[in-house]
């Protein structure tokens, strides 16, 4: 997962000259409310990576039930669920985003590896994008060259942080 300072432009719908938006087997919701993209994030995360996700868990469950949905009800079905809202309000409450405001914007986006090819997941665009061939070991390159590359009004100052998921046994 990626969190990056955007701007307007970076967050916007996808363009006719970004990546295609393909339809994949990939576990896609749509963002259908504001301030969620942290959320959004995590969910992408972990229904596309199963090794992190308990069996039997509220999370398997989830995406179980979810599996077959398009993404716009999957990410209704996101914002209707009272324990990812609990858990969504639990964070934000002990968070120090509340306290500070720098101006600055911040978006979170899921960047995996798939059958080789370097995917974005980011709820605010139709579909999962495809960024081409892709090794594991670039992943973090990668997916912070495409954040430049997009979002080309970012000051020195600004910094992207990474928040890596990998799994020695299940977690949720």
């Amino acid at each position: 997962m990626l969190c990056f300072p955007c701007s307007k432009a970076s967050i916007a719908p996808t363009q006719p000259d970004t990546p295609e938006v393909i339809s994949h087997p990939l576990f896609f919701a749509k963002q259908t409310v504001g301030n969620a993209c942290g959320t959004f994030a995590l969910v992408h995360a972990l229904s596309n990576l199963p090794l992190l996700v308990k069996e039997e868990s509220f999370m398997s469950s989830f995406i179980a039930e979810n599996r077959h949905q398009p993404p716009l009800q999957r990410g209704y079905n996101v914002t209707q669920s009272e324990t990812l809202k609990m858990l969504h309000d639990q964070f934000c409450s002990e968070g120090a985003q509340s306290s500070i405001d720098t101006g600055v914007e911040h978006h979170y986006s899921t960047f995996l590896i798939h059958n080789n090819h370097l995917f974005e997941l980011d709820g605010r665009k139709p579909g999962p994008i495809d960024f081409g061939d892709c090794s594991e070991n670039q992943l973090f390159e990668r997916a912070i060259l495409e954040m430049n590359t997009r979002n080309k009004t970012l000051r020195e100052d600004q910094f992207f942080s990474v928040i890596s998921l990998k799994s020695s046994e299940s977690l949720l």
